[in-house]
């Protein structure tokens, strides 16, 4: 009786071991076997307009500064912001939010030897990538291009990493004013044929301006001025309400 038992495991036990064998090479042979990996999904990601790219103006004092950032928003509040890269010039960094709960994200770009040859004022194609996971042997699902000219910071002694301008943020919450009859909140606010460039006269506090469109870095908005102007010019933003 006792043999007749221990056969009897041995037998299930063989059973176990071939079904076992027999699920791991389908799944070898089956890549669109059902897996822990194939459950993670890449996100959805959409970049809100304007994504700003900044390269390092070195000082003595900050010769181990990263040498390029790139900031951008995205129009919803990603769980991970590791799942986004952003890529300039073939190199790419992590990605990590500015702010608690905030939908503005930065790329600290770096390589092995800690530079990269960009220059400000130069105009660069940034990548930005979705991935499913962490890992450099995630595959990556290209979002958009885009194309952005450097702006340089000093990297003095003190100085912080950049975040999303507030010109940014306009671009993303300033569509809202499109269409809009709005007015003036300085006591003089300049108005110009273009933006910041060819000052033809000014709108008095409490004078109106019907917003048509935003510059790309929605800091001028471009409409009608009524009033003494009674004209089509730009304006700050933020100098209307």
């Amino acid at each position: 009786m006792l043999h007749t038992n221990h056969r009897a495991v041995g037998a299930l036990l063989l059973l176990g071991a071939l079904t076992a064998g027999a699920s791991l090479a389908n799944a070898a042979t089956n890549p669109m076997a059902p897996s822990a990996v194939d459950a993670d999904a890449t996100p959805s990601v959409t970049i809100a307009q304007n994504p700003e790219l900044t390269v390092a103006i070195r000082s003595k004092s900050a010769v181990d500064a990263p040498a390029v950032w790139v900031t951008f928003r995205t129009t919803e509040r990603l769980a991970n912001p590791r799942l986004v890269i952003s890529q300039v010039s073939g190199h790419s960094g992590r990605t990590f939010r500015v702010r608690d709960r905030s939908t503005c994200l930065r790329t600290t770009v770096v390589t092995d030897t800690g530079r990269i040859d960009l220059r400000a004022g130069r105009r660069y194609n940034v990548k930005f990538y979705a991935r499913a996971g962490i890992g450099r042997s995630r595959p990556r699902t290209l979002i958009t291009t885009r194309t952005l000219v450097a702006r340089g910071l000093r990297t003095e002694a003190g100085t912080h990493a950049p975040s999303c301008s507030s010109s940014n943020a306009a671009t993303s919450s300033g569509s809202r004013y499109i269409g809009k009859r709005l007015v003036a909140k300085p006591e003089q606010l300049l108005f110009y044929e273009n933006p910041a460039k060819s000052y033809i006269g000014s709108l008095q506090r409490g004078q109106s301006f019907r917003v048509r469109k935003l510059s790309p870095t929605g800091r001028y908005a471009y409409g009608l001025a009524y009033g003494r102007l009674n004209k089509t010019g730009w304006v700050k933003t933020a100098g209307l309400r």
